[in-house]
């Protein structure tokens, strides 16, 4: 894998959906995997993401990293900030409007009420990291309004990517549940835990014999 360049910038393009680039914007570089949510406002765009100053997450990933016991190896890498960037359509300009901290904040496989995709919304849910280490030991739900965060987790717990599923009769943006699947790390299996998507308390955990090996971007279907 090549060294991060510093002095290389970002590639913004925003595209018309009935075709054609409307635009081609620079920005400091960062590293990004996972988008949050995008919405409109008069003449800006506000995007919302998992960002990261290089590209060292990607090395966490590497097996010889998952398997190592070394402290070393897992000093960085997995400590996604969420940044907001504001993208001017009619002065044709981008800009950084804030990037909440690494430290408590971190967050990856970010998840929203599916209802406020494309509108503006305000709690972001995801998988967080405590500790240095390859594997994410916490779900995490970041206001993104009051910069306070909410935290679950068990002891050697390793949870999945959260699933977001509304109440069908909420009225609020964090009125449902979380799903995730959850591999005990003392038990050795998994089972699949319903945190309140308000306060991240516990609702209901269904155990398994088995372990359920790890995955990301699932969805929900109801019967209906």
């Amino acid at each position: 894998m090549k060294k991060w360049n510093h002095s290389r910038k970002s590639l913004f393009y925003v595209i018309n959906k009935k075709g054609g680039l409307d635009m081609k914007l620079k920005i400091s570089p960062f590293y990004c995997f996972h988008t949050i949510n995008a919405y409109e406002e008069d003449d800006n765009i506000f995007l919302d993401c998992v960002v990261y100053e290089d590209h060292s997450i990607i090395k966490s990933l590497y097996v010889k990293r998952l398997c190592s016991t070394s402290a070393t190896d897992h000093e960085q890498g997995l400590e996604g900030s969420i940044r907001r960037y504001v993208i001017n359509r009619k002065e044709k300009s981008i800009r950084e409007e804030f990037t909440l901290p690494a430290q408590g904040m971190n967050l990856e496989l970010p998840v929203i009420n599916p209802a406020y995709k494309c509108k503006k919304h305000r709690f972001v849910y995801g998988i967080h990291t405590t500790r240095a280490s390859s594997f994410f030991d916490a779900i995490i739900k970041v206001d993104i309004e009051s910069r306070i965060s909410q935290t679950w987790s068990i002891p050697k717990g390793t949870p999945s990517e959260p699933i977001f599923i509304a109440r069908p009769d909420g009225t609020s943006e964090d009125d449902g549940v979380l799903l995730t699947v959850v591999l005990d790390g003392q038990k050795r299996r998994s089972m699949m835990i319903v945190l309140d998507a308000k306060d991240l308390k516990e609702i209901a955990r269904a155990e398994m014999e088995l372990v359920v090996p790890f995955g990301f971007h699932g969805a929900f279907v109801g019967r209906s």
